[in-house]
């Protein structure tokens, strides 16, 4: 079966979450910034809300989108465990989805200083999760 447009942009997009988010974890460690203020950048990478448990969110962000390719592929290849890839996955993006939303309100209105990598990772998401919903009322009408 061809994939649609919608599934090639999911794939294109959860590709895209795993470069960008391994990209921006390499830039936690310098002061350069992938478009705009370095300064704000390390701002928010650095701030209190940087880490979790000890662990810098950029590397949480590189394992989660991670995570996301592998239930995203296991849901596309055949195998008898399909179904259960797919509702992994479902649960991945809702989880990101929440954790997109907050990190763009914690910048915005606690922090009040924005890193531009880290919300195009997040915009990224969100964007990730219109499609995969897109998608999934699509095949649910089937």
């Amino acid at each position: 079966m061809a994939k649609t447009k919608i599934q090639k942009a999911i794939l294109a997009l959860v590709i895209l979450l795993v470069l960008l988010s391994s990209y921006n974890y390499i830039l936690s460690y310098s002061s350069v910034c992938l478009i705009g203020d370095a300064t704000s950048c390390s701002d928010v990478q650095n701030s209190e809300y940087g880490s979790i448990l000890g662990i810098k969110v950029s590397i949480l962000g590189v394992i989660a989108f991670i995570l996301l390719f592998i239930a995203y592929l296991g849901a596309t290849l055949k195998n008898k465990y399909k179904d259960n890839f797919y509702e992994i996955f479902l649960v991945g993006i809702v989880i990101g989805t929440i954790a997109s939303i907050y990190f763009i309100l914690l910048q915005i209105f606690v922090l009040k200083t924005t890193c531009i990598n880290c919300m195009l990772i997040d915009s990224a998401m969100l964007i990730l999760a219109a499609l995969v919903f897109i998608n999934h009322r699509k095949q649910k009408r089937r």
